[in-house]
């Protein structure tokens, strides 16, 4: 993920979060997607962390 860009992050981010609400959907039917969306929420929240370190070094430079 350090490699990436903001903005590819933060599409990432877009696409991670809308598929993890599709998932959420299927889930109310089916239950074998409890194991994917737990690798979304996971995914989430390690793009969320990359981007407010960047943010946070950013202000350091400043």
């Amino acid at each position: 993920m350090k490699e990436l860009n903001n903005e590819q992050l933060e599409l990432q981010l877009n696409e991670t979060c809308r598929e993890r609400l599709d998932m959420k959907m299927k889930a109310a039917s089916d239950k074998t997607v409890g194991h994917r969306s737990k690798k979304l929420r996971r995914d989430i929240a390690r793009v969320l962390t990359e981007l407010r370190s960047r943010e946070i070094a950013a202000l350091k430079k400043s």
